[in-house]
């Protein structure tokens, strides 16, 4: 196989900008559904290749470098229009930050307790479905403007979903936790909230109060705010006119916002971005204030900012700006017997250049048990401007790290 430096090399000497994104992924799986187990190995190599000629963008990719791939990408970049913003960016330096468990690299036994922990379950709840999956994955980026940069990560994530089949049956819940280690993952949170919240769910009722103020959890923030978020802080969004969020825009809530791709153990985290530009943290609302968007080094140089090194991408994608981990900070409150929502559906439905949403919430519940389907509908905006505060007991689910939010002025029914 060509090498790194011969290939950039042949490529700098036709004046050309080429940057290569390598990935080898390794990964083990263990699930468990309907009594059966089934285990799956996969491994994945692969090269994504960036071509700037010309002024003009061209991308392919492949399981090898090599004039196949450098031919498929000289030939997407003649499709392509001149842009003058079309630049690879020069190496900055990288911290190394990453947390590598080692037991990752053969997980196997690892992974077989875990679903036995979790098979515990099965004595109280319906379990429909357990998975546990752990491996490594290693990345390059090189470019012909001199970054060269390569990290190692591990990763472990582990799901369950359950309901109760009785009178009714209940609506499915599920529960996940992931992390770079095998030592930072709680299973006993997902045994016992899993368990919780499918035996609240067993007497459920129709919604026929008004509600001023609700609490969403981790969960629900995560799916809600995790994908509005990153559409609504790109740099990109905001330059075409499709956020809701402007500049200097304040929050009576003074919520704070900060996206944080540096955190230890989180799934989410990570040294260089997909450009290789080093990670950095990011405050995208402070005391209440819109401060900053996300940026890859496109629209970066295009809008004439500095970037935040925020492209994510994978061997078969160009890259795209992306949040890490989004870590929400403000005032506290002190739970009481608050309605709570858990689980949603229908983010995917909602407007991102805008901001309004309406989504059912299918797992929610007060002190006095569940509720049946509640439609949570709404603007990203009010959301934040009607954040009432957040509880201590901080937690990271998915992208979000966050307390539980206590929020007023969204409309359910």
């Amino acid at each position: 196989m060509v090498s790194f430096d011969n290939f950039l090399g042949k490529i700098k000497g036709m004046n050309a900008e080429a940057g290569v994104f390598h990935a080898k992924v390794r990964s083990y799986e263990l699930s468990y559904s309907k009594k059966e187990k089934s285990f799956l190995r996969g491994e994945e190599e692969g090269y994504g290749l960036r071509l700037i000629k010309d002024k003009r963008l061209g991308f392919s990719y492949g399981n090898s470098l090599g004039d196949g791939l450098l031919e498929m990408a000289l030939s997407s970049s003649k499709a392509n229009e001149v842009d003058e913003f079309n630049s690879l960016p020069f190496p900055e330096k990288v911290e190394r930050v990453e947390v590598f468990d080692s037991r990752l690299i053969d997980p196997v036994s690892y992974l077989k307790d875990f679903v036995e922990q979790l098979s515990v379950l099965e004595d109280t709840v319906n379990v429909l479905g357990i998975r546990a999956v752990g491996g490594y994955s290693e990345i390059e980026v090189k470019n012909t403007q001199g970054i060269d940069v390569s990290t190692r990560s591990s990763f472990l994530w582990l799901g369950v979903s359950a309901n109760y089949k009785g009178d009714e049956i209940t609506p499915e819940v599920y529960e996940m936790a992931s992390s770079r280690s095998l030592s930072n993952v709680n299973v006993k949170r997902l045994i016992n909230d899993t368990r919780e919240k499918v035996e609240v769910m067993k007497k459920r009722r129709k919604l026929s109060k008004r509600v001023g103020e609700v609490v969403f959890t981790q969960k629900a923030l995560n799916e809600l705010l995790a994908p509005m978020i990153t559409h609504g802080f790109s740099l990109e969004s905001y330059k075409r006119g499709a956020t809701p969020f402007e500049q200097g825009q304040f929050f009576a809530s003074r919520v704070s916002v900060r996206d944080d791709p540096l955190m230890p153990y989180s799934a989410w985290s990570r040294e260089f971005d997909g450009e290789g530009l080093p990670s950095m943290r990011v405050q995208l609302i402070e005391e209440g204030v819109v401060k900053s968007y996300l940026s890859d080094s496109y629209w970066a140089r295009k809008a004439g900012v500095k970037g935040t090194h925020s492209a994510y991408r994978t061997y078969r994608t160009l890259p795209s700006i992306s949040a890490s981990n989004i870590v929400l900070e403000g005032n506290s409150f002190k739970e009481s017997n608050e309605l709570y929502i858990d689980q949603l559906e229908g983010v995917h439905t909602s407007n991102f250049v805008t901001g309004e949403f309406s989504v059912s919430a299918n797992v929610a519940w007060d002190g006095e048990g569940g509720y049946r389907e509640i439609v949570v509908s709404g603007n990203i905006k009010d959301l934040i401007e009607g954040i009432v505060g957040f509880s201590k007991d901080l937690m990271q689910y998915g992208k979000i790290v966050s307390g539980k939010a206590l929020v007023k002025g969204l409309s359910l029914i």
